[in-house]
């Protein structure tokens, strides 16, 4: 009986080792799906507001290539600096900026979902089971105080003349 025992136990082990393995699976396959996500719509975001900025950049050339060939050569020798499109640094410095605010958002949003991804294969092998988050605790709401009845007045002494 005692060969039969282990064996029942070895199985039973494997099978829960299997369950956990599948859990985990799960859990690395929903984590991964999450941060491509994340990725997907930073890289989006990213390109929007490049390409934004690169067409804004664009048609300000445009423009100043158009006022200069309008002014002539005469003019444009004379004075370079007026038609030069000075908005174009501000655009490039702009976008540079979102740039690196969305990457920096990006890079602190992967290594959340990461973790968390983590911890829960981590959970999922070790066999922890899944506590349900607990809401919020509201502030009990206060009852109006009870009234007291008003006291009954005592019929008023007659007076005797």
């Amino acid at each position: 009986m005692a060969i039969q025992e282990i064996i029942k136990d070895a199985q039973d082990r494997a099978e829960v080792a299997a369950q956990r393995a599948q859990a985990a699976g799960k859990a690395a396959q929903a984590s991964g799906t999450k941060v491509v996500d994340i990725t997907r719509k930073s890289a989006t975001k990213l390109a929007d507001v490049n390409s934004k900025a690169a067409k804004d950049a664009y048609e300000a050339l445009l423009t100043s290539a158009k006022k200069a060939r309008e002014a002539g050569v005469k003019d444009v020798a004379a004075k370079p600096v007026e038609f030069l499109p000075t908005e174009v640094q501000d655009l490039a410095i702009a976008a540079y900026n979102e740039s690196v605010k969305l990457l920096t958002k990006t890079g602190k949003d992967l290594q959340k979902a990461a973790k968390q991804g983590v911890d829960k294969v981590r959970a999922e092998l070790a066999g922890a089971k899944k506590v349900a988050a607990k809401p919020a605790a509201k502030p009990a709401a206060k009852k109006p105080a009870a009234r007291k009845p008003a006291a009954k007045k005592a019929p008023a002494a007659k007076a005797t003349a």
